[in-house]
């Protein structure tokens, strides 16, 4: 994408100094809307961790088997993908085309963004909203996708890493109490494997201005309740959902989890 092209068509002041998260996870998988900044961003990344490209790829494929899951197996109709990045690369309208979307992204060049690619959707918006702030979601927001509907997959895929426990645990819980019972959240975490395996990546992150918080299964867990795991448990975000398949080799850079709220 040719940068002031962009800016002019998407009525921003980019500033193509900074490297943005979306627009890298939009490279690593394939993607079109990135620019220079991001890519250079990437490579130094991939110098780092040659791996980088094959986590972003993991948590989209994790993404596509929960939403696939939620779909067949619960029949959830309406979702919240909070935290979304860029609405590309097999994100939620292109796995369920059928579902209805709601995106949401406090990066307010992320949503421009993700507005110009959904395009007149009927079935899928993005709006700009803090991820930790779910359960202030107002009527106006939702209710015209939804139609008052409240039984919702709740998506947190690919990015509660970037909140500490506290944060990340109040989150949920009030996320848990605004949605309807019968509700499902995915959640995936960075795992603890990367502190060791990775730790340049983790550092330049953090000299970015997104500071890391890997956990543990047992640390992932503790961050749910009141949210109820589903019977996958808390697995590596590879094998997560999959049958007949050996234990992951260490190392495990992200897991992925589903729960609920029962009905």
């Amino acid at each position: 994408m040719h940068a002031n092209g962009q800016r002019n068509g998407l009525g921003l002041n980019l500033d193509l100094t900074v490297p943005d998260t979306a627009r890298m996870m939009d490279y690593w998988l394939g993607g079109n809307h990135h620019f220079e900044v991001d890519r250079e961003m990437a490579r130094k990344i991939e110098k780092m961790t040659p791996i980088a490209p094959h986590w972003a790829k993991i948590q989209r494929q994790f993404l596509g088997r929960v939403l696939r899951y939620l779909w067949d197996e619960v029949g959830l109709r309406d979702y919240i993908v909070a935290g979304a990045g860029l609405p590309t690369c097999g994100n939620a309208h292109e796995v369920l085309p059928e579902a209805r979307v709601l995106y949401m992204d406090i990066n307010p060049v992320t949503v421009a963004y993700g507005k110009n690619i959904l395009g007149s959707s009927p079935r899928a918006c993005y709006i700009q909203h803090d991820a930790r702030d779910v359960h202030d979601l107002r009527p106006e927001d939702i209710d015209p996708l939804f139609a008052g509907n409240r039984v919702l997959g709740v998506i947190y895929v690919g990015f509660s890493y970037f909140f500490p426990d506290d944060v990340l645990t109040r989150a949920l819980s009030r996320c848990y109490e605004w949605v309807a019972p019968g509700s499902h959240l995915a959640l995936t975490s960075l795992g603890d494997d990367s502190l060791k395996y990775a730790a340049p990546s983790v550092e330049a992150y953090h000299r970015m201005g997104f500071p890391l918080f890997p956990r543990s299964i047992a640390e992932t867990e503790a961050i749910l309740p009141p949210w109820e795991l589903t019977e996958h448990g808390v697995a590596a975000a590879s094998h997560w959902g999959l049958r007949d398949v050996t234990e992951p080799v260490p190392p495990i850079y992200f897991y992925g989890c589903v729960a609920r709220k029962p009905a």
